[in-house]
């Protein structure tokens, strides 16, 4: 069995749908509440049909919107999570991959949806730089039947308390930074003196890695939020953000938060 899969992996994705697709799948076509006796058979049929899951994912990566389509017309879920708590919208997200995005947002994919570690769509668009696909949940925010998942998404923070906001300023991406503090839902949605469970903001964390573009964005994008208040604020260490980034050597990003 292993190794007719194998081959079968080969010849492409549409060979795995058209053998994999069927009665395998939940007849309502929706994601199982939850674990419990009435979803024994939906949780089965994912371990059946692990491999077609796998397939889909693939291609939502690697931006094969044909295999997708094929697959999603044949009944496949497009909120079918992977064994790390993923869907494909979260890895075409990751990927940037555009296009894909907006197929699957077609199709009713999630935005707000979590994976193990609590990230969602926005979360993992934002930490990787990927500003258009940021820009397309933006847009999908004007379309009502998308306002709440939208809102949701930017509003989560993960496991490690970090929000869309926070990674786009750990990893140095000032554009979205930018863009994600004007696009406010809610005050407390894009908040930068929101904090991760170690104590640290945003701006934290863009000071300690010497991200100058994101600092000045932070203190000139959003001034009723950046208050010489707000930047005094120290993590579960007792460091301001200023201080974080004397101690890395960061002198362009000090000379910013001293003005």
């Amino acid at each position: 069995m292993r190794t007719w899969l194998i081959a079968a992996g080969a010849l492409g994705v549409g060979l795995v749908a058209g053998f994999f697709i069927g009665r395998e799948f939940p007849s309502n076509g929706q994601p199982d509440s939850g674990p419990g006796p009435a979803n024994d058979a939906g949780a089965s049929a994912r371990s059946r049909n692990r491999p077609l899951v796998n397939a889909f994912m693939r291609a939502a990566r690697k931006g094969q919107a044909g295999g997708l389509e094929q697959m999603l017309k044949e009944g496949v879920n497009v909120n079918d999570k992977d064994s790390d708590g993923q869907t494909a919208l979260m890895h075409a997200s990751t990927r940037g991959q555009l296009s894909i995005v907006k197929l699957l947002l077609d199709h009713k994919a999630l935005i707000a949806d979590q994976d193990n570690l609590g990230q969602t769509a926005v979360i993992k668009a934002a930490k990787n730089g990927h500003h258009a696909v940021i820009v397309l949940f933006r847009d999908r925010h004007q379309e009502s039947e998308q306002h709440n998942t939208v809102y949701q998404a930017l509003a989560v923070r993960d496991k490690e308390g970090r929000s869309a906001l926070t990674y786009a300023a750990m990893q140095g991406h000032a554009e979205i930074v930018s863009f994600l503090l004007h696009f406010t839902l809610a005050d407390d949605v894009n908040d930068p003196s929101v904090r991760d469970k170690y104590g640290k903001t945003a701006i934290m964390h863009a000071a300690e890695r010497g991200h100058a573009g994101v600092v000045r964005a932070m203190l000139t994008g959003f001034p009723t939020k950046a208050s010489p208040a707000y930047v005094a604020l120290k993590d579960k260490k007792g460091k301001t953000a200023r201080q974080l980034a004397e101690a890395k050597g960061h002198k362009a990003v000090v000379e910013l938060l001293a003005k």
